[in-house]
């Protein structure tokens, strides 16, 4: 028996069994590097301002994003990201077709980092993609909850405003009126209680606008910190 050309392919066999090693571990590593680590952008939600902050605006706050980042993972966002031209044409979204949108519900990480302001939006995927997706994720949620949530609250604002105007308009004409009497009568006793109701009314309006006014300046300066 040739002993020479067994040895020869005994050290051949173990050489290819290292090199494959190699390759699996440095396969594994540029893994890890590469596909393990979340991706994260940031929504700022500035806090409620026009005076001394109470524990009613804060609860008000509070509220208000946590109402925000259920959205965040509504269907709706999420199909609008998934579509997304940016987005639509990745791997990762062809990979699971109509499906998309139910996948990123799963897969999408939202969160208050220390219940700040901020919310965060995370994926764990490849790199690139992923950036592509929490941002356009972002970018849904501005177009289809902020924007459309503030100009609903602009349109309220501006009904209430014209409201507020025409009260305080007639409230003046009664009391105007009310002034105007000579003597005590069953007229001035009927001003007197439409002027009191009416300035109950005007009160209430006024509430309503400082509140509409401040959540007005909660609006979403695009994303803080968009990923990259």
């Amino acid at each position: 028996m040739d002993t020479t050309n067994w040895d020869w392919r005994r050290l051949f066999l173990l050489e290819v069994a290292v090199c494959a090693a190699l390759a699996l571990i440095g396969a594994a590593y540029w893994g890890a590097q590469h596909v393990a680590q979340p991706v994260f952008t940031y929504l700022y939600f500035p806090p409620i301002s026009g005076g001394p902050i109470t524990e009613d605006m804060i609860r008000r706050h509070d509220i208000l994003t946590d109402c925000h980042i259920a959205q965040l993972k509504s269907w709706r966002v999420l199909h609008t990201a998934a579509t997304d031209p940016a987005v639509r044409d990745l791997p990762i979204i062809r990979e699971h077709g109509a499906d998309a949108a139910d996948w990123l519900g799963q897969a999408i990480m939202v969160d208050r980092p220390s219940g700040g302001p901020q919310v965060r939006i995370g994926l764990t995927a490849d790199r690139s993609q992923a950036v592509a997706i929490v941002n356009a994720v972002a970018d849904a949620f501005i177009h289809e909850v902020a924007e459309p949530y503030r100009e609903d609250r602009v349109r309220e604002r501006n009904e209430l405003t014209a409201m507020a105007g025409r009260i305080a308009t007639l409230l003046r004409a009664k009391r105007l009126e009310y002034f105007n009497l000579k003597k005590p009568s069953d007229r001035a006793a009927a001003l007197r209680g439409e002027i009191g109701e009416l300035a109950v009314v005007v009160n209430d309006l006024s509430s309503k606008l400082w509140w509409l006014n401040n959540e007005l300046e909660e609006h979403i300066v695009d994303w803080t910190t968009p990923a990259k």
